[in-house]
């Protein structure tokens, strides 16, 4: 049993602790760079839905001008369509 002295005891207890210490440390790093880095995801993404939202807004808005356009330009339209028939 000579062959696990003190020093050897030692050595490995520090070897452990060591090793540990230092996965501990690099879990602990790995999950401060991605979770800054997910954050910066989701920030990027909620600003590209915003402007999709925003887009798409302005297309609504839009659409709605040309549609009451178009009523101004069929009015005239009918009218003609109403004296021809009228003619006829």
């Amino acid at each position: 049993m000579g062959f696990i002295t003190k020093k050897r005891e030692i050595d490995l207890v520090s070897i452990i602790s060591i090793s540990a210490v230092s996965v501990i440390l690099t879990f602990f790093a790995a999950w401060l760079y991605y979770g800054n880095q997910v954050d910066k995801m989701k920030s990027s993404y909620e600003i590209k839905v915003s402007l999709i939202k925003d887009s798409m807004e302005n297309i609504r808005n839009k659409n709605r001008e040309l549609e009451a356009e178009l009523e101004k330009l069929k009015a005239p339209v009918v009218a003609i369509e109403d004296s021809v028939k009228a003619a006829e």
